[in-house]
């Protein structure tokens, strides 16, 4: 049995499908999932958290609830099981963790929910407060105590830059972190 030009060109290019499969399922796609898992570890921690992330949840209102709720799933603590109430007459969010704080680590959960409210408050334009129920504590921020003490309208702090060195950043000072629970 003789080849042809025709049988060596397809057996050549089944070679190379199969190497490059090869390479795609032993390289490539395990490569790629360990970068998306790296990415995912670092959106439950407030200092490496990617602030962009969660751009597709601004809104002017907290009316529309699945919105509002669902930042918090993109937020630090989401790998923590929560429920929300929201009351739209005060236009305050009660997130409902089912973890406590001793559970999760209290230096941890102090700069997360900092770090929650200032990014909930800053994507949803009327929301005025965001109080975290913890089994074992509870941490209450309002709109005007975060503009505050941060000098600015939260608004303005969502460009990823802005928000690397004004809130990122400031959250590795334990005492800038402290005066949002001196008020």
């Amino acid at each position: 049995m003789t080849m042809n030009k025709k049988d060596i060109l397809i057996a050549v290019l089944v070679a190379v499908a199969v190497a490059l499969s090869a390479v795609l399922l032993l390289k490539w796609i395990p490569h790629r999932e360990a970068v998306t898992q790296e990415y995912l570890e670092q959106q439950t921690d407030a200092l490496t958290h990617d602030i962009a992330c969660i751009e597709k949840f601004r809104n002017p209102y907290m009316g529309n609830a699945s919105n509002t709720t669902q930042i918090f799933g993109w937020l630090p603590l989401c790998d923590v099981p929560k429920s929300f109430e929201l009351d739209s007459d005060a236009r305050i969010v009660f997130v409902k963790m089912k973890q406590s704080v001793q559970e999760i680590g209290e230096e941890k959960v102090r700069r997360d929910v900092v770090y929650d409210a200032i990014a909930a408050m800053a994507s949803i334009d009327n929301l005025e407060g965001v109080t975290f129920v913890f089994p074992d504590e509870t941490y209450a921020f309002t709109r005007s105590q975060m503009e505050e003490k941060l000098g600015e309208p939260l608004v303005d702090l969502l460009q990823k830059d802005v928000w690397k060195n004004q809130v990122q950043a400031k959250l590795l000072d334990s005492e800038f972190i402290q005066g949002f629970y001196e008020f």
